[in-house]
């Protein structure tokens, strides 16, 4: 599969999709490494241009997420745990920067019951032309466990190494896709 299918569909999330957010975020994530409610809720609000989520038309007519990319823009060039939260007063570098062009993207997670055909793959794919097509940066950072380089690498991001960042004690890596 390279594209979505008829009732799936791509938009960016508000902070009304908050809860199908923290619930996707459980359903990806053991506890330590998921982002929380607040974090969830402060990026929603401050950057919801770049947060997008993926979702199915229900044949109700509804839809659900099923997929979503959280980000926000940071002061510097890898990710680090200051730029991962909310803005705070006297920690440098801390939350959300609009006028940075580096996004950090601090979740991507598809639905364990949608995952095997490629849709992280295509929803990546999707968001950085979507980055691209609106000029809202020149490079999108991540750090991601060992074990996800060669996704990522497939979608076009370098591996920078080892991260000093130690969010949940892991030992990652920096990732980035120069725009």
């Amino acid at each position: 599969m390279t594209q979505l299918s008829s009732n799936q569909f791509i938009r960016n999330l508000t902070i009304q999709d908050i809860d199908d957010c923290i619930i996707l975020e459980s359903k990806g994530f053991p506890p330590e490494q998921r982002c929380s409610p607040e974090n969830c809720r402060y990026r929603l609000s401050v950057a919801s241009n770049i947060c997008l989520g993926l979702f199915e038309t229900t044949p109700l007519g509804d839809s659900k997420l099923i997929g979503h990319i959280l980000a926000t823009k940071i002061a510097t060039e890898r990710i680090t745990e200051a730029g991962m939260g909310k803005r705070i007063q006297g920690v440098e570098n801390s939350g959300h920067f609009e006028n940075s062009r580096n996004i950090g993207i601090h979740s991507v997670v598809i639905d364990p019951e949608y995952r095997g055909v490629h849709l992280g793959h295509i929803f990546l794919t999707k968001y950085i032309e979507y980055i691209r097509q609106l000029k809202l940066a020149d490079k999108i950072l991540i750090i991601n466990k060992e074990s996800l380089i060669p996704f990522y690498s497939k979608v076009g991001f370098e591996n920078l190494g080892l991260t000093d960042c130690r969010f949940a004690g892991l030992i990652d890596y920096d990732m980035v896709y120069n725009l």
